[in-house]
């Protein structure tokens, strides 16, 4: 493929044989990658006089391929969640049909569908999901992998492997980091179970074929992979300080008859959590009015470990940026971008809150023949901190991953 040509084929595999979709009839097509979603999901409205729906018809067992590209032909497979509606104005004529379509990844309906009892003696978490991934959700293609240390019995009573995930995720620490909030995401690379510490904490550029590394609004390249075409940003949640601000976290320990109480704070807690920057996002906000949580559980580790996982998470969604630039097939939710963000001083010539890296939260790739480019991505991208800042009341970030140069 030429430069910039972003080409892309649609098929339908319906139980009579396979449609490729031409690209005039396809309105709207995207699908997104996030690391805070178990599977890919994404929409597909087409447009067409070839009457697909009685010649499948549409069962709700058709799939979706996606072949798209720059330098590289990637390929992903989906199966059709949710036909939304079928539109025909004229059906007693020839006429067009406006087909909107859901569709996910295979796993998906394994995670919700499907429930198993099953147990494990003295393994650790990470060992658990890979095992429920392996022979549960037919999952053969990892990227990441990080090992948790806690080990533990566990009982899955006719739970969903979503029921499990959620149960596990929550209660490993990370062997590499050694911090809780383990995550299990698919991208396009693979799956994915590592701690978003481990994430925040290496530095890991997009790889692209062509250009610079650094995203910029001003390159004089218009047609540059790392030119910002749209941006925006997040402001403050407020409604995240009552869990940030920390609290009590309670459990019971039925051996030694012992009710279990745990304290935590904002300050003490943020400093266990990598920055990409060197101020974190708030100033001290320890709540006077302290909340309880009860976790049922009777080891004061594991609390913390569940407590933490908890606050690493909620913590960064606090600030966000989205961006869009032309698309690449080696982009992927999880990497590290570095990121040129001006100043809106005259006088300076970047702003020294944004600028710097940022963790791609989330891709949504979206193919539209009749636009310039293409094949967009949006990237939705975490800054857990400000590079720098001038506010003396933030709380300065222990563990600091930034950019020297």
């Amino acid at each position: 493929m030429g430069d910039h040509t972003a080409e892309f084929v649609v098929e339908l595999e319906l139980s009579k044989g396979y449609i490729t979709l031409d690209q005039a009839e396809i309105r709207k097509l995207y699908f997104i990658e996030d690391i805070f979603s178990y599977c890919m999901t994404g929409k597909l409205t087409i447009s067409s006089h070839r009457g697909i729906t009685e010649f499948g018809p549409l069962t709700g067992n058709e799939r979706v391929r996606i072949v798209y590209g720059n330098e590289v032909h990637r390929e992903v497979n989906f199966r059709i969640y949710k036909i939304n509606k079928v539109d025909q104005v004229m059906p007693s004529t020839p006429s067009q049909e406006v087909i909107d379509i859901l569709f996910t990844e295979e796993t998906f309906f394994l995670f919700n569908f499907f429930k198993y009892s099953k147990s494990w003696q003295d393994k650790k978490a990470t060992e658990i999901i890979t095992d429920i991934a392996t022979h549960h959700l037919e999952i053969d293609n990892w990227d990441k992998k990080e090992e948790s240390i806690e080990r533990f019995d566990f009982c899955m009573p006719y739970w969903t492997p979503n029921q499990a995930f959620n149960w596990l995720l929550k209660r490993g620490t990370g062997i590499l980091t050694n911090q809780p909030g383990f995550l299990f995401f698919n991208n396009t690379r693979g799956a994915n179970l590592v701690t978003l510490e481990h994430l925040l904490s290496v530095v890991f550029h997009t790889p692209l074929t062509v250009g610079d590394n650094i995203y910029s609004f001003l390159t004089e390249n218009e047609v540059s992979y790392n030119k910002i075409l749209y941006t925006n940003i997040s402001g403050i949640d407020h409604s995240a300080y009552k869990y940030l601000s920390g609290g009590v976290m309670r459990g019971y320990d039925t051996k030694r008859k012992k009710f279990l109480e745990e304290d935590y704070k904002y300050m003490s807690s943020v400093k266990k959590q990598t920055i990409l920057g060197r101020k974190t996002l708030y100033p001290e906000i320890d709540n006077l009015r302290v909340n309880y949580y009860n976790t049922m559980e009777d080891e004061e580790k594991m609390i913390d470990t569940i407590y933490y996982n908890a606050f690493h998470k909620k913590y960064v969604h606090g600030l966000m940026a989205s961006i869009t630039c032309r698309g690449h097939e080696d982009r992927y939710c999880g990497g590290m971008i570095e990121l040129d963000w001006p100043s809106g001083d005259v006088k300076e010539w970047t702003n020294k809150n944004l600028n710097n890296y940022y963790l791609v939260k989330s891709i949504t790739h979206s193919f539209n023949a009749n636009a310039t480019p293409a094949y967009k991505q949006k990237m939705v991208l975490i800054k857990n901190g400000y590079t720098d800042s001038d506010v003396d009341e933030l709380i300065s970030a222990s563990k600091i991953n930034i950019s020297m140069g």
